[in-house]
């Protein structure tokens, strides 16, 4: 291959990397279409939302044996570990989530639709770290900050209450942004595939 072709061939693989294409390196791999890119976060928010209403239902049950039914005032104690309960969920679930990524199994919503996370930038030390990085910048991470926020106003630090709820809002307007680029083109990289050099493909 002459020196010409190599770099027609390298200016083409800037450009598709540029446009937010499939890399160079990806270029055997099918993007996602709209329904399995959707299905996965929903499924993700629900695994959530599934974690913290079973952590309030063993928190109730808790407090319903401590109580005689509720016929009795709930001590300072039992309140407390029927919060703690319920705060532990959150990162509970957050953990189970990067074990999957980190064991290369994708989150439970991407395994549940076959999708999986390469990486799109040579640049990226592999694959696993990869995956890692954009579960940080997924706008699944708004749980950590909503829940930073409500342990924050649990020790009444007001101040750290309101950056935490800043920043899962910036977190909330990032997956709008992202979501507006996947209606739009399936195959598009989103907000957190550039910032985290990934993207998304199926298996």
């Amino acid at each position: 291959m002459g020196g010409r072709q190599r770099a027609i061939i390298r200016a083409m693989s800037s450009v598709t990397a540029t446009s937010g294409g499939p890399a160079a390196t990806d270029s055997g791999l099918r993007p996602p279409g709209r329904r399995q890119r959707c299905a996965a976060v929903l499924l993700d928010f629900l695994t959530a939302a599934l974690a913290v209403a079973a952590a309030a239902l063993l928190a109730t049950l808790w407090l319903l044996v401590r109580t005689g039914r509720g016929r009795e005032d709930a001590t300072s104690g039992d309140s407390l570990v029927a919060t703690a309960l319920v705060l532990a969920a959150p990162p509970a679930w957050a953990a189970w989530q990067l074990v999957r990524v980190r064991r290369g199994a994708g989150t439970a919503g991407q395994a549940r639709v076959s999708l999986a996370v390469t990486a799109h930038r040579r640049s990226v030390p592999s694959t696993r770290t990869a995956a890692t990085l954009r579960l940080l910048w997924h706008p699944l991470a708004v749980t950590a900050w909503l829940w930073l926020a409500a342990l924050s106003v649990l020790f009444d630090a007001i101040p750290a209450a309101l950056v935490c709820l800043g920043l899962a809002l910036v977190w909330v307007l990032a997956g709008v942004a992202s979501a507006a680029l996947v209606l739009r083109n399936p195959a598009a990289r989103a907000l957190h595939d550039r910032l985290a050099g990934t993207s998304l493909c199926r298996r």
